[in-house]
């Protein structure tokens, strides 16, 4: 039963992430919506995370460098906060393209589940007919298996990418719990 569930959200979400993956424009695979009034932005050596409400619209800008800007105010960062800065910087560039690598292999997902769903009905159709070919079986049990890698794959790599998002969500808390202009930013890492 939990592989059909997971065979259908596969099917349901990397058709439309195929189609996307030929639409996406470089600027589009850089910025990233985190909810309706946020978004998530790396691009020429610089995160941009920007927050936008009926008070008005907020940004942090973090560069590669370490510097820190909100709301276009440079933030004076001592040594250990640079430092910081420069690891949310690292860690959520390695977040985006682990993000984008997801895009990319769409069309790879949807290849396999279309191809584990077809044989599927396939064998359902087969099995109300007399038709009982061992030919097929060992097609459908090879399709069963490669479906099946792909699953584990799949799950080990979003695996991969939730324990990144975790690491930058560390960094950027403590980044946050020391220096006073993310903290008094009531959205930055707002649960």
């Amino acid at each position: 039963m939990k592989k059909m569930v997971l065979l259908m959200m596969l099917i349901v979400l990397a058709a439309p992430l195929a189609a996307d993956a030929h639409s996406w424009n470089s600027h589009d695979r850089h910025n990233i919506s985190i909810s309706d009034n946020s978004k998530f932005e790396i691009e020429d050596g610089e995160l941009t995370l920007t927050h936008k409400d009926r008070h008005g619209k907020d940004r942090v800008v973090v560069t590669e460098d370490g510097d820190l800007t909100v709301n276009g105010d440079k933030v004076k960062l001592n040594n250990s906060e640079r430092k910081l800065a420069r690891k949310l910087y690292r860690e959520s560039a390695e977040l985006e393209e682990m993000a984008e690598s997801i895009a990319e292999d769409a069309e790879k997902i949807a290849a396999a589940s279309t191809k584990f769903a077809t044989a599927q009905v396939s064998a359902v159709l087969r099995s109300l007919s007399d038709d009982d070919d061992e030919a097929d079986d060992e097609k459908m049990e090879a399709i069963e298996a490669d479906f099946e890698k792909e699953i584990a794959s799949i799950e080990e790599f979003a695996e991969k990418i939730e324990n990144q998002a975790d690491k930058v969500i560390d960094i950027a808390e403590e980044l946050q719990e020391r220096v006073p202009e993310l903290e008094e930013l009531d959205w930055f890492l707002d649960d």
